[in-house]
């Protein structure tokens, strides 16, 4: 069985960003989330090994355009605009080099 970005709403997707910035921010150990395997930036993409529906896949988002989804192919979304900027703030928090586009240099807020 393959893994689909599809059984991701943009709630879903907004969500794993949040628990991920949680992570990030030493609010929340990454054991409370048992579908995350492990999380790293690939440049300004942002790669999360998971579980979806049972079944081990990377999940991409890329802030070049604007999309996410699995490592192993199928569709892409687009992300949401909430989602575009808590992955810039994610983006400003691991210090990854990037021209801000969706939040005002002085306000970073998740």
């Amino acid at each position: 069985m393959k893994t689909k970005i599809l059984y991701h709403d943009i709630q879903d997707i907004e969500n794993i960003l949040g628990y991920i910035i949680d992570i990030a921010e030493d609010k929340m150990p990454i054991q409370n989330t048992p579908w995350l395997k492990s999380m790293y930036f690939a440049g300004r993409t942002l790669c999360l090994d998971m579980y979806s529906n049972g079944v081990k896949d990377t999940m991409t988002f890329c802030m070049a355009d604007e999309d996410v989804g699995f490592f192993s192919g199928g569709l892409r979304v687009l992300l949401s605009i909430e989602s575009c900027k808590r992955l810039e703030y994610l983006m400003k928090i691991s210090e990854i080099k990037h021209e801000p586009k969706w939040l005002a240099p002085r306000v970073w807020v998740k």
